[in-house]
C-alpha cells in the first residue's frame, strides 16, 4: 500500500507542477507581448529623441526611470488598497474594526 501511495503522490506532484507552469507561461507571454507593443507604440517618440541628439543610453535611462517610478507608485497604491480592503473584510468578519495592536 505504501508503494502505491508513494507513486500516487509523485504523479500528483507532476500534475500540480504542470498545472502551475501553464498559467505562469501565459503570464510571461502576456507581459512580453505588452512590452513589445509599448515599445512599438513609442518608436516614433524614440526616433524624435534620437533626432534631437539624445544618446541611446539617455533614452534607455529615461525609460528605466519612468518604469521604476510607475512600479513604485503602482505598488504603493496596491498596498494602500489592500490595507483598506483588509480593514473592510476584518470589519465584516469580526463585526468591528481591528487595528494593528
Amino acid at each position: 500500500m505504501a508503494v502505491s501511495s508513494g507513486r500516487l503522490l509523485a504523479r500528483l506532484r507532476i500534475r500540480h507542477s504542470s498545472a502551475a507552469d501553464t498559467p505562469s507561461s501565459g503570464a510571461v507571454f502576456g507581459a512580453m507581448n505588452t512590452m513589445y507593443a509599448l515599445v512599438a507604440a513609442r518608436t516614433r517618440e524614440i526616433g524624435t529623441l534620437r533626432a534631437l541628439g539624445f544618446s541611446k543610453v539617455s533614452i534607455l535611462t529615461a525609460f528605466v526611470v519612468e518604469s521604476t517610478f510607475l512600479a513604485i507608485v503602482g505598488g504603493a497604491l496596491g498596498c494602500l488598497l489592500a490595507l483598506l480592503a483588509n480593514g473592510v473584510t476584518s470589519a465584516a468578519v469580526y463585526g468591528r474594526q481591528r487595528g494593528f495592536s
